[in-house]
């Protein structure tokens, strides 16, 4: 159904977008907020599993926050 893991935020600046693997390797990064991840590492589909994504975002008073959760990729 999803193509690509996005975030969407409300009152807060966008940074960068990071996600891990289960054994902490990065598998993504973008600075660019409308690029999302599409499911893959290195040209190829990623594992089916659970990753981590962690979002360095500024609040309104310009003030660093991380934002994370996991996401499980299924095909």
């Amino acid at each position: 159904m999803n193509d690509e893991f996005r975030i969407y935020l409300d009152g807060y600046v966008f940074k960068s977008l990071k996600i891990f693997n289960r054994r902490g390797q990065q598998v993504f990064s973008s600075t660019d907020i409308q690029q999302g991840w599409d499911g893959t590492f290195k040209g190829q589909p990623a594992a089916m599993e659970t990753y981590y994504w962690f979002a360095d975002v500024l609040n309104s008073n310009q003030e660093k926050v991380i934002v994370k959760g996991d996401l499980i990729l299924m095909r």
